[in-house]
């Protein structure tokens, strides 16, 4: 399949998002091994993609200049139960001064149980609840308690994780030039990103069993204590 014209491609299986459209000149990338591109990585966007004999997973919205698979090259995107992803962010070591005083604030969405705080050297890990304190409610701060081994106004190197809300499951791509896919290439988004039976348009329990004969659902519904059809 090639995509000559402009056009917009709604969701399949999971879902996939397709937007083609006419722009020029990037450079190429070609993937031969298993490659996972996160929702969060923006490396290879604005480039030409060649997918071979590896499977290219994608997740949360790219654009790229095209897209190629050739033999045994396969597009994909991550399973996730619920449909979402989990979208956490690493920060630091950054540098905070830190006060009885005043409070430093921590990005919103931080996880308290995941701050470290040390010293500039990263040698001396402090200790929460003895040096310092994580204040009860969000957005979290840093402050000093008494008797911390932290000197009043002193800098030490935070690290700690932020939480921000989930990516959709699915491929959300947009492509400025050509989508290609040579005889043995495969886009795969067949039911991928939800369990069974948990994503939208899932069987539903019907009298004791499962599936809706007027959908064709492949276990027929027949009544407890019946024997299979």
């Amino acid at each position: 399949m090639k995509s000559e014209n402009s056009r917009t491609v709604q969701p399949l299986g999971a879902g996939f998002i397709l937007f083609v459209a006419s722009v020029l000149n990037s450079s190429a990338v070609t993937f031969t091994t298993d490659t996972l591109i996160r929702f969060d990585n923006t490396n290879y966007d604005g480039q030409d993609i060649v997918v071979t004999n590896c499977t290219l997973t994608i997740d949360g919205h790219h654009s790229f200049a095209s897209i190629r698979l050739l033999m045994r090259g396969v597009l994909t995107h991550s399973f996730a139960e619920s449909g979402l992803l989990t979208n956490s962010l690493n920060i630091g070591p950054d540098p905070f001064v830190l006060s009885a005083m005043n409070a430093a604030a921590l990005l919103m969405g931080a996880v308290p149980s995941t701050v470290v705080v040390t010293d500039l050297t990263g040698s001396t890990q402090f200790v929460a609840g003895s040096d310092y304190a994580i204040t009860s409610q969000s957005p979290y701060s840093l402050i000093l308690v008494p008797g911390s081994r932290i000197p009043e106004g002193a800098s030490v190197l935070v690290n700690y994780v932020v939480e921000r809300p989930p990516v959709p499951t699915g491929l959300d791509l947009q492509i400025e030039n050509d989508m290609e896919i040579t005889p043995g290439g495969t886009i795969n988004v067949y039911g991928r990103g939800y369990a069974g039976l948990s994503g939208p348009g899932a069987a539903r329990e019907l009298g004791g069993c499962r599936g809706d004969p007027a959908r064709h659902f492949p276990r027929p519904c027949r009544k407890r204590g019946a024997p299979p059809a």
